[in-house]
Parts: C-alpha cells; sequence; structure tokens
C-alpha cells in the first residue's frame, strides 16, 4: 500500500512539475508575443487545458492582427482618397489663382466681367465639393439611427424627382416609374431616405445619357439609367469615398454622393448595390421585408 501511494504520489508531483515547466514556456512565449519577437504560441504538452489556452491565445492573436490589417488597409485606401479629394481641391484652386492675376492686369471691362464669372463658378465647384465632404464626415461619425416611421416610397421617390424637375426637363427626360404597390411603405428615417433618393438623382443627371427607369417590385427598388461611358464605371467601387469613374473626373463634386447614400443606407439597414447591364447602370435598393406593415384599415402600406 505504501508502495502504491509514494508511486503516485511520485507520478502527481511528476505531472504537477511538467505543468509547471509548461505554464513557464507559455509565459515566456505571451512575454515574446507582447514583445514583437514571435507571432505565435507553441506548446508540446499534453496537457489539454494548456494546449486549449494556447489555442485560445493563437486565435486571439489571429483575429487582433487581421483588424490591424484591416485598419491599415482603410487607411492606405484613405490617403489615395484624400490625394484624389486634394488635387481635385487644388485644380479649381489653381485657375482661381490664375484668374485673379488676370483681373489685376487686364484693363478691358469684359475680359474682366468673364474672369469673374469663372472665379464664381470654380468657386461654387469648391463650395459643392467641401459640402459633400462635410455631409459625409458627419454621416459616418454619427452611428445613432434618426428617428423612424412609415414613409410612402412612392410619394418620396415622386417628391425627390420633382425637386429635380428643371434639370430634367431641360433635357427632355420623363422618369418612368413601375411601381408593384404605390402605398408600398417602409419604417425609416425618411430624412434619410429623401437624401439617398436625392443623391442617386443627382448622380443620373450628372452622368446618365437617358431618363432612368425606377421599377419596385416586392422589397427591391431598381434604378435604372443608359450612361455615355460604362467602360468608365466600376460597379465595385463607385459606392467608395472620393471614388469617380474616368468620365467623371473632369465634372464638379468629389465623388462623396453615393459615398453619402451608402453610409445612411446601412445605418437604416438597407441594402445598396449597382451593377451593369450593357450600357445600362443598375442602382438597387433592398429594403428589409419585415419592414411592411398593414394600416389600420387593411391597406399595405
Amino acid at each position: 500500500m505504501c508502495i502504491a501511494l509514494a508511486i503516485a504520489l511520485a507520478v502527481f508531483a511528476c505531472a504537477i512539475c511538467l505543468l509547471a515547466r509548461s505554464l513557464d514556456d507559455l509565459i515566456k512565449q505571451l512575454d515574446q508575443v507582447n514583445k514583437g519577437e514571435r507571432q505565435s504560441i507553441e506548446v508540446y504538452s499534453r496537457n489539454r487545458r494548456v494546449v486549449a489556452a494556447a489555442q485560445l491565445i493563437n486565435s486571439g492573436y489571429e483575429r487582433f492582427q487581421e483588424k490591424l490589417d484591416a485598419k491599415d488597409d482603410d487607411l492606405n485606401k484613405l490617403n489615395e482618397e484624400l490625394a484624389f479629394f486634394s488635387h481635385d481641391i487644388r485644380t479649381p484652386t489653381a485657375v482661381i489663382q490664375g484668374y485673379m492675376e488676370l483681373l489685376e492686369i487686364d484693363e478691358d471691362e469684359d475680359n474682366r466681367r468673364g474672369y469673374r464669372n469663372r472665379i464664381r463658378e470654380k468657386l461654387a465647384s469648391m463650395r459643392a465639393m467641401i459640402d459633400e465632404l462635410c455631409d459625409y464626415s458627419i454621416i459616418a461619425a454619427n452611428n445613432e439611427t434618426s428617428s423612424c416611421k412609415g414613409v410612402a416610397v412612392y410619394e418620396l421617390l415622386c417628391s425627390v424627382l420633382a425637386d429635380h424637375y428643371e434639370a430634367f426637363s431641360a433635357r427632355g427626360w420623363e422618369p418612368r416609374i413601375a411601381f408593384d404597390d404605390e402605398g408600398y411603405c417602409v419604417m425609416c428615417p425618411e430624412g434619410d431616405l429623401r437624401r439617398v433618393f436625392s443623391n442617386l438623382v443627382g448622380n443620373i443627371l450628372k452622368y446618365s445619357a437617358a431618363e432612368p427607369h425606377i421599377v419596385l417590385h416586392d422589397n427591391v427598388l431598381r434604378i435604372s439609367n443608359e450612361v455615355t461611358d460604362p467602360d468608365g464605371i466600376d460597379t465595385t467601387r463607385m459606392f467608395d469615398r472620393f471614388w469617380r469613374g474616368d468620365s467623371a473626373r473632369s465634372g464638379n463634386g468629389n465623388g462623396l454622393g453615393l459615398a453619402v447614400a451608402r453610409a445612411l443606407c446601412e445605418r437604416m439597414g438597407v441594402g445598396i448595390e449597382a451593377f451593369l447591364h450593357g450600357g445600362v447602370l443598375n442602382v438597387e435598393l433592398t429594403f428589409p421585408k419585415e419592414e411592411r406593415v398593414t394600416d389600420l384599415v387593411g391597406r399595405q402600406v
């Protein structure tokens, strides 16, 4: 009996020593990870708890590293985007400076009037770009969703199109609208959805080759329009900050209108995506199906 007890105690003591050695090695490796000398932990212990602890530490470190890499990628992307924005701001600034210098040396009043008009145009362009940047910054920094209410999509869309009536009329365009249900209603902040519609319509007026065709089927709203340069559109990037297609780089704005639309859609839980079919650009808004409700008289709203 005494011999068996002694053997058991010896085995237990050996196990304790091995466990302590494994923990010491684990602590040493954690210290090396903390100092940046290694990126993962290796254990040779048969103790399942030590192995599980090492696996959890490695898994946590990998997730942390992935987040760091994603932030680095986003920072690099932001720096690239800011470089585009800086170029877009620098161009009208240089033009304004040039016309200011001409104003000082040219005594012809007709020429001076033309210089002043060009300066006003470029200042308006800069103001539009800066306003877009401010709006995007405010929206991106604010994660709180505004108060929601039932919004009739058809009525709101018609209101936004009416706001742009003069621009459509000047082009001889009449938007074509086809809704399965003109009483379709979603629960969302009306101001946010109006801004999304307004930005999408503004993008159509800038770059479309024809009037838009707007269709609502079930919970998906599709806005389709012919574009002048489909090869210059990258639908995987068109909602990115500061991105503009090659054909749009000479126009006003800084490519934040669609980024604002996406940010607002994400905040409302509305899906937004774009795809090209031939020479037609399609933008789809997918509303949550559970948003559809029935009012007191049973009408689908």
